[in-house]
């Protein structure tokens, strides 16, 4: 049986809600037990449901006000890529908070109803710059 597009649209858009909420319980429902997450902070990969709810927990206890605003989505057989903004308060060296946006994309491939694996991809030139820590690249 082929895969139903529109139930991974609204799987991958209730995973974007369960992050929102930081409802890590929630995520246990739709995450294969051996998920693989690969991203800027785990380029190694993060394998196995526990480790990476623990790693989403991490980043809600470092970020705690992150979240993700949906834009584009695509699927294509058990594949979605799903385009997002992700916002979070940074705090600068002299402790000035800043709010910093990070466009990404998720890439996501379901099989039997639940997450498989998720390949991350963020623009951290754009967050690096926005944060001070680098000067933005001269004009060409």
């Amino acid at each position: 049986m082929p895969p139903d597009l529109e139930e991974n649209h609204r799987l991958v858009r209730h995973y974007f809600d369960l992050l929102n909420r930081n409802d890590l319980s929630g995520l246990e429902e739709i995450l294969s037990s051996d998920v693989v997450f690969f991203g800027p902070r785990a380029p190694e990969g993060i394998y196995g449901r526990e480790a990476f709810i623990e790693f989403i927990a991490a980043l809600g206890r470092e970020l705690p006000d992150l979240r993700f605003a949906e834009g584009e989505m695509v699927a294509e057989g058990s594949r979605v890529a799903s385009v997002f903004t992700m916002t979070s308060t940074h705090n600068s060296e002299e402790g000035h908070p800043k709010v910093i946006s990070t466009e990404g994309m998720d890439l996501f491939h379901i099989v039997d109803g639940r997450i498989q694996q998720i390949n991350a991809y963020l623009d951290r030139l754009s967050s690096l710059v926005e944060m001070g820590v680098i000067s933005p690249p001269a004009q060409i």
